[in-house]
């Protein structure tokens, strides 16, 4: 998601004010270990990214430091400290100077993953800091070594992975003015998003992308309700995931004039107001895992735009003060 200066702006002057869950997650960001003004990237050469339990090859070390770049160019703009801003500036060149290609079968999720974050703080600097010597080439980075990793369909893959991509798609391409780019992840995302989030005039079986089968495609469930995710029974992690992805489109979405807000709000409001509640009643054998914080994102999103989400407002209330610092670019709104 790429967000507006507005709501980084709100969110700076809560967690001033000591406002909640604000000022908690910003504590949370000041003491994370990607915060640290001695983190010392390690730019790979070759990232290779294979099934899950193959060798790691760069994942986790491009994973980690595109998280710190990101951190340290968000704690800039909240604190005004130029110590982070150079740190997200040295993480951004060692990468763009070193780094010739991804590999393996997790390519694309890798990209996603890593791009996403590292575009994140590239924005952040792009706009709000000003130029830094570095910063075409790293731009060059994105459009050469991410972009064309991101920038197609996934149809026979799980959705949360597509719906990464395109959320990292979308988000580069606005950075990079690259309108083109961009058109094609909203279309993607528009159909994916029906494919991955049922509502009860699609049918008695939910949709799925064409050559795959729908019951083996959405794991199985129990029986349909208005807002199951076709990976509510495979794993809450999977499903928050895929939801908080398609959030993030949106969001960068709105930011170019395009409203998916409102293309996608009967899916995505009954899968928030679905997954608020205990969908465990739909998924033979229970649920896997925890959501992570896309309900606070979803919130936030629709009582910008005067939407009431009854159960997840008491949700996000019931563990507001325990969000993490991811929250703080997300839950700007008064």
């Amino acid at each position: 998601m790429i967000t507006g200066a507005a709501e980084l702006d709100a969110a700076r002057a809560r967690i001033r004010a000591g406002r909640q869950p604000w000022r908690n997650a910003y504590t949370a960001l000041r003491g994370s270990e990607f915060a640290a003004l001695t983190w010392r990237p390690r730019a790979q050469g070759v990232v290779g990214c294979g099934v899950p339990g193959a060798a790691d090859r760069g994942c986790a070390a491009e994973r980690r430091d595109a998280t710190a770049a990101y951190v340290h160019a968000l704690s800039w703009y909240l604190s005004r400290d130029e110590r982070h801003a150079r740190k997200a500036m040295a993480i951004m060149d060692a990468w763009s100077a070193r780094l010739r290609e991804h590999t393996g079968a997790r390519a694309p999720l890798q990209a996603a993953r890593a791009g996403m974050d590292f575009v994140r703080a590239a924005e952040l600097l792009k706009h709000e800091h000003g130029r830094w010597p570095g910063q075409q080439r790293f731009a060059d980075t994105l459009r050469r070594l991410y972009l064309p990793l991101v920038d197609r369909p996934y149809p026979q893959v799980n959705g949360n992975v597509e719906l990464t991509t395109l959320n990292a798609a979308s988000a580069i391409a606005v950075h990079l003015d690259d309108r083109a780019a961009f058109d094609r992840a909203v279309e993607l995302w528009r159909k994916r998003l029906p494919q991955y989030v049922y509502l009860r005039s699609d049918g008695p079986a939910p949709q799925a992308p064409a050559g795959v089968a729908a019951a083996r495609f959405w794991h199985d469930p129990a029986r349909l309700a208005d807002g199951l995710t076709q990976e509510t029974c495979r794993s809450l992690e999977h499903a928050g995931q895929g939801l908080a992805a398609a959030l993030d489109v949106a969001a960068t979405a709105r930011l170019q004039g395009v409203d998916l807000y409102g293309e996608g709000r009967p899916r995505l409001t009954a899968a928030l107001e679905l997954h608020a509640r205990n969908p465990a009643r739909l998924c033979r054998g229970g649920l896997k895992g925890t959501l992570g914080p896309v309900l606070e994102v979803g919130h936030d999103s629709y009582r910008q735009l005067g939407v009431k989400l009854p159960f997840t407002r008491r949700a996000v209330a019931a563990r507001q003060s325990t969000g993490g610092w991811e929250v703080l670019s997300r839950t700007a709104s008064p």
